[in-house]
């Protein structure tokens, strides 16, 4: 497999770059997705009186950040990678093709009860030309976690990721820090659509929740009386109506991926990062004995290494994917869009499946496909 991990700061993947540039955060993570858990009070009991102190004593132990910019920024990045930690640290690397074409794929019809879950949170990777741009930024990847706090609706929370994001190794010296944009979606109706129930969540911050960010506000009335300077505490979902059309285009990506994930487990390939010790891993890659195998594969898990999925080459090689390109941009006219559909299936179609319809390039002089035939 090409595009190999090397050291984790220049990582091609955001989580093991945030991790070698940011060790603070391998022990606050948890310590805040543990209380994350308890509520709402908690959750800012425990932002205000234990994170934010850790986060400032972390960042002026690297030396004196130029503003209160780079603390505010980790405050909700911290946050973030307690629940990817807390998940298993389980990176998806998506093929370019298989991008491209999840891009060209409808998502406005599926029901939030359709949306799989892999894990409470996993990283979907989709690399430098994603085809998706927020707020001037290429997004390289998406932070995706299923969060259910005690007496809070059920919610899938997006971060998305800047290209090259956490690699600078003095990101405390960045007037902003490294934020991520994210945005978060209401799971309590099941039968809702994914872009309709966006929308609705985006409605209800701006409306509902004015009391939280009034408390949020006098929260950092108090910080700025305790610490002397402005501080302002993030919160994933402050810039979610500005951003909204891209953050629906980002959304659909991340949806569409999950979905393929479950449509086509056949197409997934893990391997062990390249900083891993050689012989461990042909030790549980090749091992004779079952026990040998898993042995290794702790010891790999314990030293910290991380097995990469890599989903779509597969699909890359079939004639919709040769037909995107090799750098997922197609010389065709257009794109007759894809979707996910559920397919009836086994004895006298009593059987429903969802299957993956792939877009079509359409080449200038070429007539439409007469039809397809699905294999199920």
């Amino acid at each position: 497999m090409s595009n190999k991990v090397v050291t984790s700061a220049l990582s091609r993947y955001a989580p093991l770059r945030y991790e070698a540039t940011r060790p603070f955060a391998m022990t606050l993570g948890p310590r805040f997705h543990a209380r994350a858990k308890l509520g709402f009070k908690e959750r800012s009991r425990f932002l205000l009186h234990e994170l934010l102190p850790a986060v400032r004593q972390a960042l002026e132990a690297l030396g004196r950040p130029t503003g209160p910019g780079p603390g505010q920024a980790e405050l909700g990045n911290v946050q973030v990678f307690g629940g990817y930690l807390a998940g298993g640290r389980i990176v998806f690397d998506f093929h370019k093709r298989l991008t491209m074409a999840l891009l060209e794929t409808d998502v406005e019809a599926v029901p939030l009860s359709a949306i799989p879950r892999p894990a409470d949170s996993v990283y979907l990777h989709f690399g430098a030309g994603s085809g998706v741009s927020i707020e001037g930024d290429v997004i390289e990847g998406a932070f995706v976690t299923w969060s259910e706090g005690l007496g809070e609706p059920r919610r899938l929370i997006v971060d998305f990721v800047k290209d090259g994001q956490f690699s600078d190794r003095l990101f405390w010296l960045q007037e902003s820090g490294e934020p991520m944009v994210g945005c978060s979606v209401d799971m309590s109706e099941p039968g809702m659509g994914v872009i309709a129930a966006l929308e609705n969540s985006v409605r209800e911050i701006e409306e509902r929740n004015k009391a939280v960010f009034e408390q949020l506000a006098e929260t950092e009335r108090q910080l700025e009386r305790k610490y002397g300077e402005v501080v302002s505490i993030p919160s994933p979902v402050s810039r979610i109506g500005q951003n909204l059309p891209l953050l629906k285009r980002g959304l659909a990506l991340v949806i569409n991926c999950l979905l393929y994930l479950r449509v086509a487990p056949e197409d997934r390939s893990d391997e062990w990062d390249d900083r891993a010790d050689a012989c461990l891993v042909d030790q549980a890659t090749n091992a004779e004995k079952p026990g040998t195998r898993r042995t290794a594969e702790r010891t790999l898990l314990n030293q910290g290494y991380v097995k990469i999925r890599y989903v779509g080459h597969q699909f890359a090689s079939t004639a919709a994917g040769q037909g995107l390109g090799e750098t997922g941009r197609s010389v065709a006219t257009h794109f007759r869009r894809g979707h996910f559909r559920s397919q009836p299936y086994g004895p006298e179609r009593s059987m429903r499946k969802v299957i993956f319809i792939p877009p079509v390039v359409v080449n200038p002089g070429q007539s439409e496909l007469p039809g397809r035939i699905y294999e199920v």
